[in-house]
């Protein structure tokens, strides 16, 4: 009874390896290589994407006051929200494993998002300031109503508590007098980055399939 010998040969990236384990080695060791070049790429990716959503934020919430407020849009006033979120951006990380990104900003910012209810803590009362208390971009002429001289408190027709100033022969209204206020949720970072994010994996997974076949 006789016996054929046969060997198994691997041909990988043009060269043939007479030796398969040596081969299939060599394929597994240039695919961790590839695998390993992808982190760069995806850290790129979510940058990239996480940009684009500040970038949409500030499209939105960019018209100046007061015709920018809307039920889903906020008038630019200072500029300060959107360059605080814009600088709230950070992606870290540089193994595929460990790469993750944020974005945010300061916590003030969250009664914009979720909304909620403002009360008075310090004093009695919130003083909400009118037009006259408001330069033409719609910030705050005075820190607060304490630096206003000549003013009084008095109730108006419609029963709300306003500060006036006297200003000669006239009376001007410069705040109204709240116990509390109801924000609305406005500024919708969650829904812009949940809008875009199946694009942003479909993106993301066809730069790295290409980082990896190069």
């Amino acid at each position: 009874m006789s016996r054929d010998d046969f060997t198994i040969e691997f041909d990988f990236k043009g060269k043939r390896y007479k030796d398969a384990a040596k081969g299939i080695k060599a394929f597994s060791k240039d695919f961790e290589d590839s695998i390993s070049r992808t982190g760069p790429v995806l850290r790129r990716e979510l940058q990239d994407y996480l940009n684009q959503v500040t970038n949409a934020l500030a499209k939105r919430h960019g018209n100046p006051w007061p015709g920018g407020t809307s039920g889903n849009s906020l008038s630019k006033r200072s500029g300060t929200m959107i360059a605080d979120i814009k600088n709230s951006v950070e992606v870290r990380g540089k193994d595929l494993a460990d790469i993750e990104g944020e974005i945010g900003g300061p916590a003030r910012l969250s009664i914009h998002e979720f909304g909620g209810v403002i009360r008075a803590k310090k004093a009695k009362f919130l003083t909400i300031p009118l037009p006259a208390a408001l330069n033409s971009d719609g910030t705050p002429k005075k820190r607060s109503a304490r630096e206003w001289d000549k003013t009084f408190v008095k109730q108006s027709k419609k029963g709300n508590l306003l500060i006036f100033q006297k200003r000669g022969k006239d009376i001007v209204p410069l705040y109204v007098l709240k116990p509390k206020v109801t924000i609305p949720p406005r500024l919708n970072m969650g829904n812009t980055l949940r809008a875009g994010a199946d694009m942003f994996v479909d993106k993301a997974m066809d730069a790295m399939v290409k980082e990896i076949l190069k």
